[in-house]
């Protein structure tokens, strides 16, 4: 009977365990998965999601390697990223941040999640309006266009390098042309172009 009970207690004492351990992966699993993390530019910062993401009273702290704290502003969320930037940080520098305040959608509890960016020295990201100007000032001058209207731009990669997608509609001569330009987030190189007939 004596170990009838000390079998008992043991099994109970399993599944208090298991519980807590289920508590535990639980908790662990409303943090959300980093994706990918790009320096912008002027300290800007994008981290990307794997999975959709909600938030409250998101904050970001940023830490160098010896443990200098730096301010962190957050200046763009979405469910499936954030954006922040980072006061007074140094080129050539490698930054820890931890966001709180965030977890996958659909789960419960807000937690931290932690990632490095490096900060390239010499940085000059290219802005979306700097790129569109670009891509414009190349096809007036390079390609005669007189006329440029609905200009879009979006982030993407060409050939493995971080560029923008460049989309407008330009008049040669008496017709209109529809541009898809790449250009260099980098360094504003244009890197592809390529226009035919507005049908």
């Amino acid at each position: 009977m004596k170990k009838h009970k000390q079998i008992h207690l043991l099994l109970m004492t399993l599944l208090a365990a298991v519980f807590i351990f289920g508590q535990t992966l639980s908790v662990f699993a409303s943090a959300p998965a980093i994706k990918k993390v790009e320096y912008e530019g002027k300290g800007k910062v994008e981290v990307d999601f794997t999975k959709k993401v909600t938030y409250r009273n998101v904050k970001v702290t940023v830490t160098d390697t010896k443990g200098k704290k730096y301010t962190a502003t957050v200046i763009d969320k979405d469910t499936d990223d954030l954006e922040f930037r980072i006061s007074k940080y140094r080129t050539g520098r490698t930054y820890t941040f931890k966001i709180s305040g965030v977890k996958v959608k659909g789960t419960s509890g807000y937690g931290t999640i932690s990632g490095t960016v490096k900060i390239p020295k010499n940085s000059s990201a290219v802005s979306k309006s700097k790129a569109v100007s670009l891509a414009e000032d190349h096809a007036r001058t390079a390609l005669n266009v007189t006329r440029i209207r609905k200009a879009e731009a979006e982030k993407d990669t060409f050939k493995g390098k971080a560029s923008w997608d460049i989309e407008f509609e330009g008049k040669i001569g008496n017709k209109w042309y529809e541009f898809d330009y790449d250009v260099s987030r980098s360094s504003g190189k244009i890197l592809s172009f390529r226009y035919e007939l507005d049908s």
